[in-house]
């Protein structure tokens, strides 16, 4: 006879925990993004909320990170250097196609993010954005 345990935990108000059978796992989520500034925001928002955060400053340290470690989400700026995150978002369709995606971004009045959208992003984020939309949008594209 074979047992099996689960452990069930109370939900957190964010969410970011997984349960498999009694191990406990914060979700990854790698951010894309050049502006340093922003992308610490992030970060620190992310870690606050209980994920676990990986840090690329183009698309290009992006890809390579994507092959290297696991990601439960990538959450891209669309605006860099290097190769725009569009570029980013098509290229991890290709290698990664379950790989959940949120794109932000503040530029040309938003085109870019319906752009993103089309090409298969979970949620978008408005750049300046709060602490609660960063959430809510990890949040949505997780829960997809």
């Amino acid at each position: 006879m074979v047992f099996r345990f689960f452990t069930f935990l109370p939900a957190t108000r964010f969410g970011p925990l997984a349960g498999f059978g009694g191990i406990i796992v914060a979700l990854s989520i790698l951010v894309v993004e050049d502006e340093q500034q922003v992308r610490a925001f992030a970060r620190k928002v992310l870690e606050k909320a209980g994920y676990t955060v990986i840090e690329a400053c183009s698309g290009k340290e992006a890809v390579s990170l994507v092959g290297t470690v696991h990601l439960d989400l990538v959450l891209t700026d669309l605006v860099m250097p290097d190769f725009e995150g569009l570029e980013l978002i098509r290229r991890l369709r290709e290698s990664n196609p379950d790989l959940k995606l949120v794109a932000m971004s503040g530029a040309f009045e938003g085109q870019f993010l319906k752009i993103a959208k089309l090409l298969g992003v979970k949620a978008t984020l408005h750049k300046p954005f709060v602490p609660g939309a960063l959430i809510a949008a990890v949040q949505s594209a997780c829960h997809d």
